[in-house]
């Protein structure tokens, strides 16, 4: 992640660059959330009971229901496989790339001493995978 500036590698700090990405992120889970929610709304009363079984794959679960209406049986079946596993892939790519850095921070320096005091950085260091970087910022 690109410091911010005046940011030096002995003193990193990446609040701005943060910043940046987490809003247009948000925004992005805001809306989808909504479109989600608006969909299992908009399922038959009749649906009640699919729709808590299906809460682990929800997301297959309305691409199967819509594009059975809009496709037909075979390619709504198709095509909620498909989108379960675009989804899958999502989901395992975020975790094997944007999970390069673990980051650590307080807003008050004294509030991360003490957490340093703690063993609570030592569990989480000692836990973390090899590949994963444990930065502290305070």
């Amino acid at each position: 992640m690109k410091l911010d500036k005046g940011a030096t590698l002995d003193k990193p700090s990446v609040a701005e660059t943060a910043r940046w990405a987490i809003w247009p992120v948000a925004i992005e889970v805001v809306l989808g959330t909504t479109l989600l929610g608006w969909a299992m709304l908009s399922m038959p009363h009749s649906m009640a009971s699919a729709l808590h079984d299906r809460q682990s794959d929800m997301v297959r679960f309305l691409a199967e229901h819509y594009g059975t209406l809009t496709l037909g049986p075979t390619l709504g079946s198709l095509f909620g496989a498909v989108t379960g596993a675009v989804i899958g892939l999502l989901l395992l790519s975020a975790v094997n790339t944007a999970l390069s850095a673990l980051i650590l921070g307080a807003t008050h320096r004294r509030m991360l001493v003490g957490i340093l005091k703690g063993d609570v950085v030592t569990e989480v260091a000692r836990h973390l995978p090899e590949n994963i970087q444990l930065l502290i910022h305070g």
